[in-house]
């Protein structure tokens, strides 16, 4: 980070710090991501126009930036991907715009004389592959969106900040308008309670501090080197891990990689082998989830899962079927990112949103303290035990949530989700708490006691890159 960027807030800077490291990728067009970011939010100061929108301007093809593609002229999700990204930390007069600015586009050749005519080879590919021209009906539709003009004007921008003379000035030189309208962290729970209820998840921008992180650094340091000795005592004594817990069941619990058994793949039972974590950590999410629901939350079970290089995709599913023989039918559970998540190293990844893509779904449905949530089939037994099945996973349309060192993600145990491999030379480490309402009871022992004497349950292994997962039930 340089001292230029330091001034400013967190998601700010991650910004900053992404279009340096890939800001220099062009899409078909003779000017970088970088210069067309700023070409475009000149264009919105010189029109005077507020941080929010300059802010759209800067950002609009983030998206480009986040779901690389070999395809010559860009991602052609990029709009929906940027704005599903940025509305983490940023209110819809940023993310509206970007959401909307290809649409934009299309509105524009169907109804401005000339202007399909002028599109470059770039925009006149994309415009194929993101609807064609629109329809009357979806004229009108377009023109019903809250912030269908203020995507227009985007768009226009987007159109002539493409000529290098437009603007000398640094992409920092416009941070200032970002921090403008960041969220702020303290508030980002409250700004977001709509957005989970509706989604399934939100992500707090570092959530816990340096004093958090270097505490979980240690607590990681530790439990890692135990996870490593039980996995060579359970060698050295040739016993499985099964009988190794039905004889311990109070140790931490270990889980290794499904092609090396001396690697950790996850450990679990943290809250109950980590003073640190059950007298710091653990209360401080409780807070954030009695925030963001207005009910109590208890411990049900935690984890860190390693995700080594090479390794660690986890498939599409649902946490609640993994949950079922208790009481509790809804879980909260907030990851903590002991490395930054990148799509290179296997990030979570979310629906957009799962509950509008399967509205027509007949399946069963659990009511919730957000309302009625569904739960989807999935595959029982096999390797693909807990999976999604894919007739569901194929109406379902995801995004990539990255997060930094420090972040936090809250998710509830309906919304599906799913990591892919590590490509990275390093790991990615992260931690998962899941909580239960406290009106359901206290779990936490009973489920690592089962645990414990069911190692071997696929229950306890679902959608996992472990050989457990992939035995009958």
């Amino acid at each position: 980070m340089t001292s230029a960027t330091a001034q400013h807030c967190p998601i700010t800077r991650q910004i900053s710090e992404l279009f340096r490291a890939n800001g220099s990728q062009t899409y078909g067009e003779d000017i970088t991501q970088t210069e067309h970011a700023v070409q475009c939010a000149e264009l919105a100061v010189r029109a005077g126009e507020t941080s929010a929108m300059v802010t759209a301007a800067l950002l609009h093809d983030i998206g480009h930036l986040m779901a690389a593609t070999d395809l010559a002229f860009g991602n052609y999700k990029h709009d929906s991907i940027g704005a599903e990204y940025l509305q983490n930390y940023f209110p819809a007069e940023v993310t509206e715009p970007i959401r909307l600015h290809a649409q934009a586009k299309r509105y524009l050749c169907s109804t401005e004389d000339g202007y399909l005519a002028g599109l470059s080879a770039a925009s006149l590919d994309s415009l194929q592959n993101q609807g064609g021209l629109m329809s009357e009906a979806e004229q009108a539709a377009y023109l019903q969106e809250p912030y269908a003009l203020q995507a227009i004007k985007l768009r226009r921008w987007d159109d002539e900040g493409k000529v290098l003379e437009l603007s000398s000035r640094p992409f920092d030189h416009y941070l200032a308008h970002m921090d403008a309208v960041a969220f702020d962290s303290s508030k980002a729970i409250e700004q977001q309670k709509d957005l989970f209820a509706k989604r399934g998840y939100i992500a707090l921008q570092q959530a816990l501090d340096h004093d958090d992180m270097t505490l979980l650094e240690q607590v990681n340091q530790d439990l890692n080197l135990r996870s490593e000795q039980i996995l060579q005592q359970v060698a050295d004594n040739d016993e499985t891990l099964s009988d190794f817990y039905r004889r311990n069941p109070s140790e931490l619990i270990v889980v290794p990689e499904i092609d090396d058994a001396q690697k950790v793949c996850r450990y679990e039972y943290l809250y109950g082998c980590s003073q640190p974590v059950s007298a710091v950590i653990v209360p401080k999410l409780q807070q954030f989830i009695e925030q963001l629901t207005g009910q109590k939350f208890l411990l049900f079970k935690d984890k860190c899962n390693a995700k080594n290089p090479g390794g660690g995709a986890f498939e599409p599913h649902q946490d609640v079927i993994a949950y079922d023989q208790f009481k509790p039918r809804y879980h909260v559970t907030a990851a903590i990112f002991l490395d930054d998540s990148t799509i290179e190293n296997g990030c979570l990844h979310f629906p957009d949103n799962y509950l509008q893509d399967l509205c027509d779904l007949n399946t069963e449905r659990t009511e919730t303290p957000v309302g009625s949530r569904p739960v989807l089939q999935s595959y029982e037994g096999g390797s693909k035990h807990g999976n999604i099945r894919q007739e569901i996973l194929d109406q379902i349309s995801w995004s990539p949530v990255t997060a930094r060192k420090g972040d936090v993600v809250l998710f509830d145990s309906y919304v599906p989700h799913y990591s892919r491999k590590n490509e990275s030379q390093k790991p990615r480490r992260a931690m998962f708490f899941t909580f239960n309402a406290s009106c359901d009871g206290d779990y936490y022992q009973a489920y690592y006691d089962m645990k414990h004497s069911q190692f071997d349950n696929p229950k306890f292994h679902v959608a996992t890159p472990t050989a457990h997962s992939q035995r009958e039930m």
